[in-house]
């Protein structure tokens, strides 16, 4: 067995040990996940159209826009001013794609 696969083993059973059922379709709705819209496709931006229009959302093409219009709206008037540009022009930001998995992982890496 792979080793990154018996590490895995570890949380999943805690979580089923002592997590609960949640209610993807109600009152959890918020933890689903986005899903990629083609079966073929690269996970970019194509699910945010159809996630703005599950949630009663709407996405502005404004290559200044941020996530917040004010982050005082989180509480958060005395935050730095890297956090304050992160929140108000995250449009801006340019993400990369990483893996936390290791290509292989042998007993000498743990």
């Amino acid at each position: 067995m792979d080793l990154w696969a018996m590490v895995d083993r570890g949380p999943r059973r805690y979580w089923k040990t002592f997590g609960r059922r949640i209610d993807l379709d109600g009152r959890h709705s918020w933890l689903r996940a986005p899903v990629l819209t083609e079966v073929d496709g690269v996970v970019e931006d194509n699910w945010l159209r159809a996630e703005a229009e599950r949630v009663d959302g709407r996405i502005e093409d404004n290559p200044e826009a941020g996530l917040l219009a004010d982050i005082r709206t989180l509480g958060g008037a005395s935050a730095s001013r890297s956090t304050i540009a992160f929140w108000h022009h995250s449009s801006r930001l340019s993400l990369r794609p990483i893996s936390f998995a290791p290509e292989k992982l042998s007993t000498t890496d743990v």
